[in-house]
């Protein structure tokens, strides 16, 4: 029951941070690629900076069979985030995708290599403790006040991915 309470609080970090704390698989679908050269953003950064650890397959209009990029047409921007691929100088992003809603799949690594930041492993043990005092569906006869976000949030902050218009 503990470890749940520890998975459901890091996925809970997570998710308000919009990063990677653990390693993860991700799958991002898209309808058609952008412009010629324009990045595709790939959420929950860290993204893995290993060629191989990156795949786009997309349908194609030749035969609607699936083909995949070759590693070397693209370029993985890691240290962004969120991080970014687009294709590599001289190449451009293909131009015979199907139309259709899961034409392009793009299937990346993401998370952290090292040991989650101690900010973050405090918040998730004050969630999974929160988690534990409470683990009844009801609690008769208790008023109960929640630590201020300023405290308990806040050990987040950091961490936070945020998105910027360029």
């Amino acid at each position: 029951m503990i470890s749940a309470m520890i998975s459901g609080a890091r996925e809970s970090a997570e998710e308000r941070c919009k990063r990677s704390f653990v390693n993860h698989t991700y799958s991002l679908v898209l309808d058609g690629f952008p412009g010629s050269t324009e990045p595709i953003k790939l959420p929950r950064p860290p993204i893995s900076s290993s060629a191989t650890d990156l795949t786009i397959t997309y349908y194609n209009t030749t035969d609607g069979l699936t083909t995949t990029i070759p590693t070397t047409a693209l370029t993985v921007d890691h240290l962004s985030e969120p991080g970014k691929v687009a294709p590599s100088y001289g190449n451009e992003w293909p131009t015979d995708a199907i139309d259709r809603p899961d034409a392009i799949t793009i299937s990346y690594k993401a998370g952290n290599n090292t040991a989650c930041p101690q900010p973050v492993r405090t918040w998730i043990a004050l969630r999974a403790a929160g988690y534990y005092a409470q683990r009844e569906a009801f609690v008769a006869g208790t008023m109960l006040t929640p630590m201020s976000r300023d405290f308990v949030d806040g050990l987040l902050d950091p961490f936070r991915v945020l998105e910027v218009s360029q």
